[in-house]
């Protein structure tokens, strides 16, 4: 029997249950998480940062928007276009981005 056991997958290191709780963004992020932990498959109605932690599941596969935030500027895009977050951020508003340069004429293949 010990040996059936011993065969039989383990997934409580690669699956800790922890991880599949929606009460998880009750609990925040680890106290030693250096950066904000950003985590989605607990939907919540828009973008929201609380507890060291940034969510950003707003219901994409259930009819919802598809959402990320770009960091460290902390702006959310969606994917519907006239919905912006501008100035989220873990410490409060984020200054407007600097200007940006006129862009050059140059051909598709040079990037840089």
């Amino acid at each position: 029997t010990q040996i059936r056991i011993l065969r039989q997958r383990d997934y409580s290191l690669t699956h800790p249950p922890w991880l599949y709780s929606k009460d998880f963004i009750l609990l925040g992020a680890p106290m030693d998480a250096p950066v904000p932990l950003v985590i989605g498959h607990v939907p919540v109605p828009r973008v929201q940062s609380a507890l060291g932690m940034i969510m950003t599941d707003t219901g994409a596969g259930a009819d919802g928007e598809l959402s990320c935030v770009l960091l460290p500027e902390g702006t959310v895009l969606q994917s519907q276009p006239e919905i912006r977050q501008r100035g989220f951020s873990m410490d409060g508003p984020v200054p407007p981005p600097p200007p940006r340069r006129p862009q050059v004429n140059k051909p598709w293949w040079k990037v840089w």
